[in-house]
């Protein structure tokens, strides 16, 4: 039975990241669907669920992305009320790839600091859908984190929702200037930068001198989040701290994204959301 991925995604045209990543991990065809939403993706998944028999459901598989991280979420949990008995098939979110980016980031640095628990650790620039997902993970390996914004309120914001979502206690820190930023990363021991691109967050003379043990960047386009880093850097030590450039944590993140759409064509009952691909991520690293 051919393995058939149904590439859905909030935005207008389907990523062609997501579609060839597909590909690659061993589906034998793709259907793209763009401009998915809660309304009309019940009518896809019926027309999926019925087309073969229940032993041959676990042979298509759901992908869903976009740049709409809350409404893919929300997809998500409407596929869930959507399946009944065994008419189902197996389903994966990835936003913006943050899910995965995120994984690879946090297993990066749990393999360099062996116990993240009781860690202090801040995600600058931690708003956006990557930095907000590192920080739920972190948490969730029992470091006590926090997160930036030039804006408090902002800030404050994301750390209420993801303590509804995910029953996790992140701080929020306003950042407005260099010197904000020097006093925050202080007293870290984890330091990741999450910000958008072409801005630098934090320059190599801010962070030298610091009892940081980590610096992660997850930005890969110059000029780099974090000065001092490389792209390239992996497990890199350098003025005593281990760091991680983009492009390590990168080919990290493109294992797991495999590794997660191949997983979807052996069971018709798989979802994986943010914690689940954590959680199948740690056996692969």
């Amino acid at each position: 039975m051919k393995k058939v991925l149904m590439c859905l995604s909030t935005d207008l045209q389907p990523s062609s990241f997501d579609i060839i990543t597909g590909i690659d991990s061993g589906a034998d065809f793709i259907l793209p669907y763009g401009s998915v939403s809660e309304s009309n993706v019940k009518d896809i998944v019926y027309d999926c669920v019925f087309t073969r028999s229940k032993k041959d459901l676990k042979s298509i598989g759901i992908f869903i992305g976009g740049r709409d991280v809350q409404l893919t979420e929300s997809i998500g949990e409407t596929i869930k009320g959507i399946f009944f008995d065994d008419l189902r098939v197996s389903v994966a979110l990835d936003p913006m790839g943050a899910y995965t980016t995120a994984t690879a980031t946090v297993l990066k640095i749990k393999k360099a600091l062996h116990r993240i628990n009781g860690s202090n650790s801040v995600v600058l620039a931690g708003t956006g859908p990557i930095g907000q997902n590192i920080a739920v993970l972190l948490a969730k390996e029992g470091s006590n984190v926090s997160i930036t914004s030039r804006k408090l309120e902002k800030a404050k914001s994301v750390c209420d929702l993801l303590e509804k979502k995910y029953s996790v206690d992140i701080k929020p820190s306003e950042v407005k200037n260099d010197s904000d930023t020097e006093r925050i990363i202080s007293n870290k021991d984890i330091v990741v930068s999450s910000g958008a691109i072409g801005i630098k967050l934090l320059s190599k003379y801010t962070w030298i001198d610091k009892n940081i043990k980590i610096l992660a960047d997850v930005n890969a386009v110059p000029p780099l989040g974090i000065g001092g880093i490389g792209p390239h850097d992996d497990f890199v030590e350098k003025y005593n701290k281990i760091c991680f450039g983009a492009i390590a944590i990168g080919e990290l993140k493109m294992v797991i994204h495999r590794k997660i759409i191949s997983e979807l064509f052996k069971s018709n009952n798989l979802f994986f959301g943010l914690l689940e691909i954590y959680k199948l991520s740690e056996k692969i690293t």
